[in-house]
């Protein structure tokens, strides 16, 4: 029965069983994404596209979807395709990231772009389409060559970044290795392969817990045509076969896998090496036999398509409730997605549906699936590929620049010693010079005019004040009391301009103090770097010449064993060849015992072996039953 096996297999009815009774539970809200760290929590973001009226809608037309922004209401006063009402249970409202309702730019600004920025940036990414056999999943992946999908736009456009990086970062190498896979019928075979490897490819984790496919080759893409070549190479060997809902059905899941690997060449301290993987894939669509129509062969490949993406939403679901243990190795394809669902990976999921009432039910399953894919949290890190030997020449590098900052700190801090020891000076010849103007004041006003008008030094005046007696001239008219006042007021301006560069030159003395206080304070911080790096590097040393110590010390250990192993087989070696003598030597009258070569025995079987032949030397050996 095509239809009881539809339901046992098909996954778009695992979620919530459609009757009226049991209504659905409410649509979770989604959880925020955190950025800005370099380890952090994310969850599964999700885009739904809703692909224009085709062939595959069998004549229907009549829009059943409503989209706001990104929500999306059913229309409940839609027909189904069986001619009825549909089911109030089905009147409800999605919330997704993006909701796609345009060509193909948009899908790409929607899903592909965003996970191509979180590559460059170290961390993995994961893109995978879901929907209805007939939905647009391989259009909107790969498009046509008039109307490129995700997967052109972003060679193009990965190429592109990566020609700008390294022009910008002469120090920076990019590379790029693709491959290529499809899981049919529940086995891996590789398209970019030879036709002559394995047609199933297995399944193993390495020591990182890394999920891989063993023997699964990677090829260099030097440029976007490439790369494409490559894909339109694999493509070319994919299974794909027509039903009646899509004349080129994809009958396999489609893995793409590119890897880009960051490299700095000469080092480069505060920057990594970096390696991220970008997986896209194009999962086979669920296949309701009875549209179909599937018979013969390709009713067992849609056994098989709904059995994995069956056990795939039932992994899904066991992730998005939080539950500690995952089913992922009923299938291979749940296998592998389930690690980038749930591991180090930003992972984007592009669900396709139909517009139209005809398979309603089936668009409404797959936005189930998307809705339970959000609520589902991944923690994802930056991909460093730093080694040892990276981060020793690293630390070598900041140490010279640390030293380099340390000289130029110290001759800093020697020319704001030298401007203080300048200031200093200023601001007490300053002071004297003040000093001296306030004696001239405090003296008589004609006498204090002629000395300041004098060019001798101040000291020489303030000397000769105090050694000449002061001489006070009457004004005889009044011209000469005038010229006086106005000598005083030049005095007093004078005084006062004087003072208030003194004032000035200390305060810039002041500023200088900070300035070398902020500069000691730097120096001491370079020092303490330049300390603990000093002290990182001589715990280095010692540990690797410890290393050679212990493994010099196993060299010998190793050597004075196989001496001992070498003695031992001598010995044995001249024991076996005495035995042998004393066991061959007969008399000519008896006959004499046949012995096969000897083999290598343990030394206590030839102790006493040696010990019976020694205690009858002269006594021939005989061929007699005793």
């Amino acid at each position: 029965n095509l239809s009881q096996l539809y339901f046992q297999a098909s996954p778009l009815r695992h979620s919530y069983p459609m009757t009226p009774t049991q209504p659905r539970p409410a649509t979770p809200s989604l959880p925020s994404t955190p950025s800005g760290t370099s380890v952090h929590q994310n969850r599964v973001r999700v885009a739904l596209r809703i692909r224009p009226v085709s062939t595959a809608d069998r004549g229907h037309t009549g829009q059943v979807f409503a989209v706001d922004g990104t929500s999306v209401q059913v229309n409940t006063k839609a027909l189904t395709e069986t001619g009825r009402e549909s089911p109030s249970s089905l009147d409800r409202t999605f919330t997704f990231d993006h909701v796609v309702t345009g060509g193909q730019e948009q899908v790409y600004s929607a899903v592909g772009s965003p996970l191509l920025q979180d590559v460059f940036q170290g961390y993995n990414a994961c893109l995978f389409a879901y929907g209805q056999t007939g939905s647009g999943k391989t259009h909107s992946l790969q498009g046509s060559p008039e109307d490129e999908g995700v997967i052109p736009r972003m060679i193009r456009d990965l190429f592109g970044q990566a020609r700008s990086r390294c022009a910008h970062d002469p120090a920076l190498n990019i590379n790029v290795t693709l491959s290529l896979f499809e899981i049919y019928n529940e086995k891996i075979r590789d398209l970019l392969g030879k036709a002559s490897d394995s047609p199933n490819l297995d399944i193993f984790e390495d020591v990182d817990r890394r999920v891989q496919v063993k023997g699964l080759t990677k090829h260099t893409a030097l440029s976007p045509g490439d790369a494409l070549d490559l894909i339109s190479q694999g493509n070319r060997r994919r299974q794909v076969g027509p039903t009646m809902m899509n004349h080129t059905s994809s009958r396999s899941h489609l893995i793409l896998q590119v890897t880009v690997a960051q490299t700095h060449e000469p080092c480069v301290v505060g920057l990594r090496d970096m390696e991220s993987m970008i997986t896209i894939t194009d999962l086979a669509g669920s296949d309701r036999v009875s549209k179909t129509e599937a018979v013969g062969g390709t009713f067992h490949e849609s056994k098989k398509i709904n059995h994995s993406l069956l056990m795939l939403g039932r992994s899904l679901n066991s992730m998005s409730e939080g539950h500690t243990f995952v089913p992922s190795r009923d299938s291979k394809i749940t296998r592998l997605l389930a690690a980038y669902l749930q591991g180090n990976c930003k992972t984007m999921v592009l669900a396709t549906v139909s517009p139209t009432a005809f398979n309603m039910t089936e668009s409404v399953c797959t936005m189930e699936f998307a809705q339970n894919a959000a609520a589902v949290k991944n923690t994802v890190r930056v991909n460093n590929t730093a080694t040892r030997a990276v981060l020793m020449k690293e630390l070598r590098l900041a140490k010279e620049t640390a030293e380099e900052r340390c000289v130029e700190l110290e001759a800093k801090v020697q020319a704001l010693l030298q401007l203080q020891d300048e200031a200093s000076r200023r601001c007490t010849e300053l002071e004297a010079r003040v000093h001296d103007a306030q004696c001239l004041r405090a003296s008589s006003p004609r006498s204090s005019m002629d000395m300041l008008t004098d060019d001798a030094p101040q000291n020489q005046t303030v000397a000769a004040l105090e050694s000449s007696p002061m001489e006070v001239s009457d004004p005889q008219d009044d011209g000469q009391v005038v010229a006086m006042q106005a000598q005083i007021q030049q005095l007093v301006s004078a005084l006062s301009a004087k003072t208030e560069e003194a004032e000035a030159a200390a305060l810039r003395a002041a500023a200088l103090e900070q300035s070398l206080a902020a500069l000691k304070n730097d120096f001491e911080m370079v020092d303490q770097t330049r300390s603990t790096l000093e002290d990182r590097m001589t715990d280095l040393e010692c540990s690797h010449f410890g290393m050679q110590a212990s493994h010099q010390q196993q060299l010998e250990a190793i050597s004075s064993k196989c001496q001992c192993l070498e003695a031992e087989r001598q010995a044995l070696m001249a024991e076996n060849r005495r035995l042998k003598d004393g066991l061959g030597a007969a008399d000519g009258d008896g006959p004499r015992l046949a012995l096969p070569p000897l083999q290598p025995v343990s030394p206590g079987l030839l102790s006493g072996a040696s010990s019976l032949c020694g205690s009858h030397p002269t006594t021939p050996c005989r061929s007699e039953p005793s």
